[in-house]
């Protein structure tokens, strides 16, 4: 126990479920603790893209099993959790699915307690409900299945035997079963539930992945499961559901882009903006915001006094964004600009900058930079009357330079932030090319750093069906010069509009064989 005579600050342990692998099924609660703990303890979750909603400072533990990593033994996270908590730091301890249900959460809560440490539970959404549900199965149903009982399929028996006699018990239970980790073990369960006079024609739906752009569906009756498994070549995380129920496939196909499976690329706010959208159309949306923003301190010093700013051209929402966040971080009231006028490039640019009570002077009708500089040039006639200031990222298009200077217009390029690639969103993504129909990517560094890390082997993990969609020419550009040097056939598509809609019209015509 910890000395109550002691002013230490001791801290707090957040046990908490990240769901069964979509990031929408994230919990609220467990996402506000997510943004501002300062150590994340979490195993291998299925998208890493929580990862991106963690403060700058928060230390991060990765205590799963991933290819080339030995997941580390349950002893050691125990002390991690002690360890941090005594440094007086807030801890989210984040696991797939529920912390209670097989999650070894009741271990870890019971050590907390031996040591005097302080925690809380966050419950999660759990796969044993959830990836049923994501494929169309209820778990309950009336008149065929009033009940449902969530089984291990992992056993600590010694011997076969046990094992056996564990399974079998539950064959005459009236209602679902429902399996978890159970796909090594599926040859007992089957053979147990058989000889305990389950019927043999009783359906089965083994479920991969469920909820994630690789949720496969396999179905089968007991007698068939076993060699239908084998022949899927089906791996955990698997729920293996048996019972009537595992014959509903209550899902509505008539949605717009129905299970297409897209991953959607760029920064946190970007990614989480298109992939709303793309879910209510029916895809099945892989987020991968591996660009992280980040603010250049020093850009305050690259504006001249805004007093003799006439124009502030922002090229993105981060621009916006990061603007408004230098006037507060300097004490700036924004009344010093309210002689400003303001250019945007896209609706959604535009959007943002609403947020902040401001609305666009000018917002061109095409949206790439050098369109949407020859629009604003011919909008001010050659008379900005004063300095026209760029807002935007460090390296941005030199299209906007060239088309200002032509005309003999003060400007001015002020790199507000810089964009980066997260290396382990980046290669969760490329885990997942083999399953992907589309790509999409919102700015061409985005592009850049995708196909920086693609080597030959990986390239060959794309479908062939699958397609790049760009915002913008200049995108479209980077990804045709990559795919190119590459030798990479995929086609490239261009959205029409820089919004999510936009995103959807282009999959929506290329359904519809009106390729570009």
């Amino acid at each position: 126990m910890n000395d109550s005579g002691s002013s230490k600050k001791i801290g707090i342990v957040f046990l908490a479920g990240a769901g069964p692998g979509n990031e929408g099924l994230l919990t609220v609660h467990a996402q506000e603790i997510l943004k501002k703990c300062d150590v994340l303890v979490y195993d291998a979750l299925s998208n890493p893209a929580f990862l991106s909603e963690t403060k700058e400072s928060c230390e991060k533990i990765f205590v799963g099993k991933r290819l080339s990593h030995h997941s580390v033994s349950q002893e050691k996270i125990n002390s991690i959790l002690v360890e941090k908590a005594l440094e007086g730091k807030t801890v989210l301890r984040l696991k797939g699915g529920d912390p209670f249900v097989f999650g070894r959460g009741g271990e870890e809560a019971l050590f907390l307690e031996a040591h005097g440490i302080s925690y809380k539970i966050i419950p999660g959404v759990s796969s044993a409900v959830a990836a049923l549900e994501s494929v169309g199965i209820p778990v309950t149903h009336r008149e065929i299945a009033r009940s449902f009982a969530v089984i291990t399929g992992h056993s600590n028996a010694e011997d076969d035997e046990r094992e056996m006699e564990r399974f079998s018990r539950y064959a005459n239970f009236d209602g679902t079963l429902v399996f978890l980790m159970g796909v090594s073990s599926l040859p007992k369960i089957v053979s147990a539930l058989l000889l305990g006079g389950k019927n043999a024609k009783t359906p089965v739906s083994i479920v991969e992945w469920g909820t994630t752009v690789r949720e496969r569906r396999i179905d089968a009756t007991l007698e068939t499961a076993v060699s239908m498994a084998t022949r899927f070549c089906v791996k955990n995380p698997a729920v293996i559901c048996v019972g009537e129920v595992a014959q509903f496939h209550l899902k509505n196909t008539s949605v717009p882009i129905f299970e297409k499976k897209i991953a959607i690329t760029g920064t946190h706010e970007f990614v989480e903006k298109i992939a709303c959208a793309l879910k209510d159309c029916g895809a099945l949306v892989h987020p991968s915001p591996f660009m992280k923003a980040e603010f250049n301190k020093n850009a305050f010093s690259l504006f001249p006094p805004f007093s003799k700013i006439a124009w502030l051209v922002f090229t993105s929402a981060n621009g916006v964004r990061f603007f408004f966040f230098l006037l507060r971080e300097r004490g700036i009231d924004v009344r010093s600009i309210s002689h400003i006028k303001l250019c945007v490039v896209g609706q959604g640019t535009a959007a943002e900058l609403k947020k902040f009570g401001f609305t666009a002077d000018f917002v061109p009708h095409r949206f790439t930079v050098f369109d949407m500089a020859e629009e604003f040039l011919s909008h001010i006639q050659n008379n900005a009357g004063g300095i026209v200031c760029a807002v935007r990222a460090l390296n941005g298009s030199p299209d906007l330079n060239r088309a200002f200077s032509s005309k003999q217009i003060d400007f001015m390029d002020v790199p507000m932030y810089s964009l980066s690639p997260n290396s382990l969103i980046l290669e969760n993504l490329l885990e997942q090319l083999d399953v992907l129909d589309y790509i999409t990517f919102g700015s061409s560094s985005g592009a850049s750093a995708f196909f920086d890390a693609l080597d030959f082997e990986t390239c060959h993990k794309i479908k062939e069906s699958c397609a790049f969609i760009c915002i913008g020419s200049k995108t479209s550009e980077t990804v045709k010069n990559a795919t190119a040097h590459l030798n990479i056939k995929n086609r490239v598509i261009t959205a029409q509009t820089f919004t999510a809609e936009g995103i959807i019209e282009a999959i929506k015509g290329d359904n519809n064989g009106n390729r570009t």
